[in-house]
């Protein structure tokens, strides 16, 4: 019981708000090995932010947290501290060059949470925790992921770059709020299904580099969308409901094989839209 409260007693300085006390802890648990494993579980995410004192000692996540921290870029270390669930004014995080396996469920506690970055970490499932973010705007995964994101309703922003993702579901179409949307670098996907007309309030939408040979006819119901990238893809055609995109001021098409008749006509139905080809 003793040791139990002794214990209690140093987590309360080690989580102070006060440098002081955190310094205490420190100095308390020198030559105490079974203090040690406390103190390790707090360093990691001063190590990882690059974050160090004036000399040279890591300064511990507690400190971080006092510091409001409202970015946090976390990676090659081999799991994710619990320390980063506590840091409630976080507004992005970014993951990177780690195996996550599953989205940690501890990251339903960033209320705050609205631009979550996926850099090289591996995720086979997301276990729903993305659909409890409900602050989540923006989400940006590269190599990370084989499948779609999905209930992720209330973003408005989706980057997925070069990832193994072989196709789209259906269920794209319940991303009603996206207004910015990319889905490049994915060598294995050759179409985009049409529900993808249902993201009425996209503005942006690029497709490039991957091995798209036509776009859906859908594409032409985005009518809020000012820019279109398909480039570096195998796109044969222009869909003919192109030219019912009144607000696009940007569309390129630069290395594929579309015919120039076809880029030519659109031009003369979009006369202030510029494209590249």
């Amino acid at each position: 019981m003793e040791n139990e409260a002794y214990r209690k007693g140093f987590l309360r300085l080690l989580r102070s708000t006060n440098r002081e006390d955190v310094t205490l802890a420190f100095e308390i648990a020198q030559g105490m090995p079974d203090l040690q494993p406390l103190i390790e579980a707090y360093q990691p995410l001063g190590r990882v932010s690059g974050i160090v004192s004036n000399n040279g000692e890591i300064i511990p996540a507690q400190v971080l947290a006092l510091n409001r921290r409202e970015e946090l870029s976390v990676g090659t270390i081999a799991h994710l501290p619990e320390i980063i669930w506590e840091l409630q004014r976080l507004r992005k995080l970014t993951i990177h060059n780690m195996p996550l396996k599953n989205l940690p469920d501890g990251i339903i506690k960033l209320k705050n949470l609205e631009w979550l970055c996926l850099f090289n970490a591996p995720v086979e499932c997301f276990s729903g925790n993305l659909a409890r973010l409900t602050n989540l705007r923006k989400l940006e995964i590269i190599a990370s992921v084989q499948e779609f994101p999905k209930q992720v309703c209330q973003l408005k922003e989706l980057i997925l770059r070069k990832n193994k993702i072989t196709h789209l579901p259906d269920e794209i179409s319940s991303l009603d709020n996206l207004e910015m949307l990319e889905i490049s670098g994915h060598l294995l996907l050759k179409n985009l299904p049409s529900e993808i007309g249902k993201l009425t309030t996209l503005a942006y939408l690029d497709v490039s580099e991957n091995s798209l040979t036509d776009l859906p006819i859908e594409i032409g119901q985005l009518s809020q969308l000012t820019y279109l990238s398909a480039t570096n893809t195998d796109l044969r055609h222009l869909p003919p409901t192109l030219k019912q995109l009144k607000k696009l001021e940007k569309l390129d098409i630069i290395n594929t094989p579309v015919p120039e008749q076809e880029v030519e006509c659109l031009k003369k139905d979009l006369p202030s839209c510029v494209i590249r080809y």
